[in-house]
């Protein structure tokens, strides 16, 4: 996108000076001193810089995965109410299927009678982010599609999950319904303050925060009789913004100010 729009703004640019005859612009300007020439360089070195710094800096981290090979994830039990410890998990790679092709199946069992709830994470292991090498975090932005197979409980619930410090940090995305097809949730972007913590610890975006590790979470709950529940996850995805990253708008925003500068100097030039 960043290549497109800096090849349409050299295209504009070129149409703003395509009549324009250079050598009379610069007669017509009639810069008095050298002082006035200098003031005029700096000037026009800082609105390139203002133009076309904001551009470089917008931009974000992705990490995403659609494939799921099992060396690339890992399952932690981060959540497990039955009396007796009963929570059975698992999650492996199907290669068709998904939205499309290949997805992560989970397999979610709960082996009591008693009411209780159960959560697992599923911590994506190829990609990792280090706020101390890579930059301060200002949000993260989670995406993920779920599809709800079959099970008692009815559903499938899902959140986006970090790992820092060996601790995990959870917001919870929503459930889908058994046999509502593939359904995608998004969520953010979130600050660390909006994530809750489940094993302890602070989740800390600064740029002296610990490496930090991503995943999604899943939940279910038994009413009295033991449950079996499966689901599929595909297309998991999470966006970090670093901090003082500036948004795009804003730098398209100042480019289109300079094109109208340039435009009104083409056509102020031809006066002369």
């Amino acid at each position: 996108m960043i290549k497109l729009f800096i090849s349409v703004s050299i295209y504009l640019y070129s149409i703003c000076l395509k009549n324009v005859d250079r050598s009379k612009l610069t007669k017509s300007i009639s810069i008095r001193s050298e002082k006035d020439s200098k003031m005029i360089k700096s000037f026009s070195a800082a609105l390139f810089l203002a133009v076309f710094a904001p551009v470089a800096a917008f931009g974000a981290t992705v990490i995403s995965d659609t494939e799921f090979v099992d060396i690339n994830w890992s399952a932690t039990e981060i959540g497990d109410t039955t009396p007796n410890n009963s929570f059975v998990f698992s999650g492996a790679q199907v290669l068709n299927g998904g939205n499309p092709g290949a997805f992560r199946t989970i397999v979610s069992q709960v082996n009591t009678l008693a009411a209780s709830s159960v959560q697992a994470a599923h911590i994506y292991e190829a990609a990792t982010y280090d706020p101390s090498g890579m930059g301060a975090i200002g949000s993260l932005t989670f995406s993920l599609d779920l599809k709800a197979f079959s099970g008692p409980a009815g559903a499938m619930g899902a959140g986006a999950v970090v790992r820092q410090g060996g601790n995990f940090f959870a917001f919870g995305l929503g459930q889908v319904l058994n046999g509502s097809g593939w359904v995608g949730l998004t969520t953010g972007p979130l600050s660390s303050a909006q994530f809750t913590a489940i094993s302890g610890g602070t989740l800390d975006f600064s740029g002296t925060g610990g490496v930090m590790s991503f995943g999604f979470l899943t939940s279910n709950g038994t009413f009295g009789t033991p449950s079996t529940n499966t689901a599929g996850f595909d297309n998991f995805r999470v966006e970090i913004a670093q901090v003082g990253a500036v948004p795009l708008p804003a730098g398209m925003f100042l480019l289109l100010t300079t094109l109208v500068g340039f435009g009104v100097a083409s056509r102020w030039s031809r006066r002369f």
